[in-house]
């Protein structure tokens, strides 16, 4: 009895620490996730700006 009562928590502690870290790594994957979108959010508005900055001068030339 003694020796189930042992091995059931050490199962149990092994599975919360395994719960904490698949945690722990869960977030910082998101973190990375969420930098990964924020960068290329910044990209593609600096695209679109420069997109549209680039035909206001053609069309500027144009007009000459």
């Amino acid at each position: 009895m003694i020796v189930t009562d042992a091995g059931v928590s050490a199962v149990i502690l092994l599975m919360r620490s395994d719960v904490r870290q698949s945690a722990s790594i869960f977030k910082r994957n998101i973190r990375q996730i969420r930098h990964w979108l924020e960068e290329e959010s910044k990209l593609a508005t600096k695209y679109v700006y420069n997109t549209h900055i680039i035909r206001i001068f053609e069309c500027l030339l144009l007009d000459l």
